[in-house]
């Protein structure tokens, strides 16, 4: 399978760069860099829904238009600062192909920033659990797969309480996709979880927020779902799939899955021992599974799970956190989640085509 080749290449130039210094390590960074963004330039126009959807229209507009008139031609159906760096992109390499390796390098580029610098030399587990599970969506929703990773930078941020940094971050993922609003929550979050020195009353608020968070999501979604949708689409016209997809979607068992491992598993890693529950950690395990929860949106209107991707964006982070808890006994269930990821990679895009990335062809590679 050529995706599980690309995830065990990457996997080991990040790896060799974990373990390297200096311009060696700048050499396997970029060549993982490079080995993604290329692989997702390389594809054909109908890789990916959205590929075919918006982006080969924006591709067409962008070497037809000037800059302005791309960008009011396009207001409708594209956030700005999407439109002007697809504009950009596309003008500077002069083919669709070029554009889409600049907007992979948009979806990767700053979340691997972030990992970086909170996970120096760690970052192959997270971009191995990046790959696996927000990877075949940034090959997909074009627009929204930057911004899911800006609002992964601004979580970094809010957690670390710099809220000018974490506001210009959110400004600018909405700039990409309105849809990125929702990241404003990140940062009264962070305040919760961070707000107190007993960590008792931490893990009882764990653990409520994340259950009455899904509640509340689940309790809106069922009974206002629909009108929120038929609310909402008019108002911009890149909307109106949802509306016509209203009744067409279904329950995701795979997804149904990692949500309840990431659960259960994530919650046995909080806690270290004698030291207490990590404050990081449960930050993390919110938005993780709150975004696995989310991917059942779908049951209202097809496509609504894409709202999970702002939260289960935080997984890979904090996957390479379990690992690093101080209970043993407990890092074969880590284990054994990831095996569960990687089924439900397989059967998920693989054997149900979800994304629509799946059989990857290539004309320029020849595959």
């Amino acid at each position: 399978m050529i995706y599980f080749v690309l995830f065990g290449f990457t996997y080991i130039l990040f790896m060799l760069s974990d373990r390297s210094k200096g311009i060696l390590r700048g050499f396997f960074v970029l060549s993982g860099i490079l080995l993604i963004c290329l692989f997702a330039g390389a594809r054909d126009i109908g890789i990916g829904t959205d590929t075919l959807v918006y982006g080969y229209s924006t591709y067409l507009s962008s070497m037809d238009r000037g800059l302005a008139e791309h960008v009011s031609a396009l207001a409708a159906s594209s956030a700005p600062l999407f439109n002007v760096y697809a504009w950009v992109s596309a003008r500077l390499t002069g083919s669709f192909a070029g554009m889409l390796f600049f907007i992979q390098l948009g979806s990767f580029l700053p979340f691997y920033l972030a990992i970086r610098k909170a996970s120096p030399d760690k970052t192959a587990v997270c971009v191995l659990i990046y790959m696996l599970l927000v990877f075949p969506f940034t090959m997909n929703a074009l627009k929204q797969g930057i911004a899911v990773s800006l609002v992964f930078v601004a979580g970094c941020f809010a957690f670390r309480r710099r809220p000018v940094p974490f506001c210009v971050t959110l400004l600018i993922a909405v700039g990409f996709h309105l849809t990125a609003v929702v990241g404003i929550l990140l940062y009264p979050l962070a305040l919760l979880v961070r707000g107190t020195d007993d960590t008792t009353p931490l893990r009882r608020r764990t653990f409520m927020f994340v259950a009455i968070v899904v509640f509340i999501c689940y309790a809106v979604v069922i009974l206002f779902g629909e009108e929120l949708v038929r609310m909402v689409a008019p108002l911009r016209g890149a909307y109106s799939y949802q509306l016509n997809a209203i009744g067409q979607g279904s329950v995701s068992i795979g997804n149904l899955l990692l949500f309840v491992a990431f659960a259960v598993v994530g919650g046995m890693c909080l806690e270290d021992k004698g030291k207490g529950l990590d404050r990081e950690r449960s930050f993390l395990y919110i938005l993780t599974v709150v975004g696995m929860a989310a991917y059942q949106f779908d049951v209202v209107a097809e496509s609504l799970s894409r709202f999970a991707y702002y939260g289960v964006v935080f997984a890979p982070l904090f996957y390479r956190r379990m690992l690093g808890a101080q209970r043993r006994e407990n890092y074969v269930f880590v284990v054994v989640l990831f095996v569960l990821i990687v089924l439900v990679f397989a059967y998920s895009v693989i054997l149900m085509g979800h994304q629509a990335v799946y059989p990857y062809t290539s004309t320029i590679l020849g595959i």
